[in-house]
């Protein structure tokens, strides 16, 4: 076979089985990325040998910032979530969060550190849960990061959030969530996240299979 006959498979290849590249270098300072409706992530959720697929699509814009997600799990059914402009979460399909769930603060720099604003947790069942709860961001690094929808430069970021209240049927809890994010602007999210709550342990790790942005 000639070797100008096989150059349409080999582009196939390449094509089906590398994965996207998107390792742009990264600004000094990354701003707060222009979240649009239509925007959707798809990602595997792994704990342990158990694996779930789920899709969030932003659904509407809100008028102060921030935005509506449709989440659909393969395993968990759809609900609804809402985020505050900076991509924090302020409510799920179990949990409330105020003012949010704060981690992210933009615009994002290499090596600077803050603490985030404290938060109450409440749960919708369980009207005994009342946690509160502050992130400690410990580490900004930029980092290349290989996930299933391609390889990202991405600014890995190192958080601790100690907690303290009221538990499920209104026990006394206190320990802390260790989580790692890898954000890429070109996704205008993280495209991968390790989460352990170290009271009730347990890797959970996130990676993104896809993603296409709203036009």
């Amino acid at each position: 076979m000639k070797i100008w006959s096989i150059l349409p498979l080999l582009a196939i290849f390449f094509m089906t089985f590398i994965p996207s590249s998107y390792a742009a270098d990264l600004p000094a300072k990354v701003d707060r990325p222009a979240i649009k409706v239509g925007d959707t992530w798809t990602y595997t959720k792994s704990v342990g040998t158990n694996t779930r697929t789920s899709t969030s699509k932003v659904v509407n814009l809100q008028s102060g910032g921030g935005c509506q997600v449709e989440v659909q799990s393969s395993s968990s059914g759809t609900w609804m979530e809402k985020y505050d402009p900076n991509g924090n979460l302020v409510e799920d399909g179990a949990s409330i969060f105020s003012p949010s769930r704060e981690v992210f603060r933009f615009p994002l720099e290499v090596g600077k550190l803050y603490s985030a604003s404290e938060y109450s947790m409440k749960s919708r069942k369980d009207p005994t849960l009342d946690i509160t709860s502050r992130a400690e961001i410990k580490s900004i690094t930029q980092d290349k990061v290989v996930v299933k929808a391609g390889t990202f430069n991405a600014l890995k970021i190192d958080v601790e959030i100690p907690y303290q209240g009221k538990g499920h049927n209104g026990r006394s809890v206190s320990n802390r969530v260790v989580e790692t994010y890898w954000y890429s602007p070109e996704v205008g999210r993280w495209v991968k996240r390790n989460y352990n709550d170290l009271g009730n342990k347990g890797l959970e790790a996130w990676e993104l299979e896809s993603f296409k942005r709203g036009e």
